[in-house]
């Protein structure tokens, strides 16, 4: 039994609806009626209600994306869509049944300052940085606001952990990308062999929690979509993601019986060695704490490391009242390190 049938089975009130939406299930719970266990006319209301709420979150998160495409194409800012925005379309039978809470959009490195200022153009406001320029410098991704939008997750890498992106060059997924066009502009997405590459790392070391409609993306993928066996072994290999496909192989497995075949995965354990090993074991949910230090200790260079370090350690009073409220006397605590640090 899969986890949707797993779901509806107890779906009797509306904590169990909200359990479905915060899984991401509710619009293809509503969708499989037919095929799941027979529930209350009161609960096909509510998963009525999530279905027709996802379709026109969806509706608008498309319009935007109509917008945004040929804007970022016009400033010759190549951009590949991620996740919700490129499997909606592509792999779900209608994108209402794929929920979307951001638009998750990849620009190559050196495009991600031209970028920026095509989303400001289009008035949508940055999230605040620990210090000017530290996301550019240090981070991968920054988030965009707009009122009456979707939020705009800005990448330029797929990953997030500074120990992968050295193994894992951003140039290797655009050469597995393929062109696809949005109100006549150009736009790409992952090949599947990527796509699942970055489904799997995105579920097994950004979040640490196997959310049903993540694992229902790989699993619709594995059964929809062709992999390239050796691609995969060598990426599992060359970037040491063999670890975090295993988790993810194991989680999709668990909600829908549904995973690489048995040759496959053998060969994936195949490709992880000590180093891998010990990349995965740092990325581990109860070392999350510390994941500001790996990434501050990984910075190539000194130089890199101390700017790493002072972001992380000073970030200033936009950011803390952003991120913590009222600042007061977070500000005072930052007043008091700056002084001891530059006295």
């Amino acid at each position: 039994m899969d986890l949707l049938h797993r779901l509806t089975t107890t779906c009797h009130d509306a904590t169990a609806v909200a359990k479905l939406r915060a899984e991401g299930l509710a619009p293809l719970a509503f969708h499989s009626l037919t095929n799941l266990p027979p529930v209350d006319p009161a609960i096909r209301q509510l998963l009525a209600h999530e279905h027709r709420r996802s379709a026109r979150l969806n509706l608008s998160a498309l319009a935007d994306l109509h917008s945004l495409v040929p804007a970022l194409a016009a400033a010759q800012v190549p951009v590949l869509l991620m996740k919700g925005a490129a499997l909606a379309t592509r792999l779900y039978p209608a994108p209402s049944l794929r929920p979307m809470r951001d638009l998750d959009l990849l620009v190559r490195p050196e495009h991600a300052t031209l970028a920026h200022d095509v989303l400001i153009g289009l008035g949508y406001t940055p999230a605040a940085e620990r210090r000017p320029g530290a996301q550019l410098a240090f981070g991968t991704e920054r988030s965009y606001r707009r009122p009456g939008h979707l939020p705009v997750e800005l990448h330029w890498h797929v990953l997030n952990l500074t120990s992968y992106q050295q193994l894992a060059p951003a140039a290797w997924f655009w050469q597995q990308a393929e062109r696809i066009e949005i109100a006549s502009a150009p736009a790409f997405v992952l090949r599947p062999t990527a796509q699942l590459l970055h489904l799997a790392a995105h579920l097994s070391l950004h979040h640490f929690e196997a959310r049903g409609i993540w694992t229902h993306d790989i699993a619709l993928l594995l059964s929809s979509w062709q992999i390239e066996p050796h691609l995969l072994q060598y990426a599992a290999r060359q970037f040491a993601l063999g670890p975090a496909l295993l988790a993810a192989d194991d989680a999709t497995r668990a909600h829908w019986d549904i995973g690489l075949s048995p040759d496959l995965r053998q060969q994936i354990e195949g490709t992880i060695d000590w180093p891998a090993r010990w990349r995965w074991a740092l990325a581990a949910e109860r070392w999350q704490p510390l994941r500001p230090l790996w990434n501050i200790t990984a910075q190539p260079t000194l130089q890199q490391r101390l700017g790493a370090a002072r972001a992380a350690l000073l970030p200033n009073a936009e950011y803390l009242r952003a991120w913590h409220g009222d600042a007061s006397q977070l500000d005072r605590w930052l007043t008091k390190t700056r002084r001891l640090l530059l006295s």
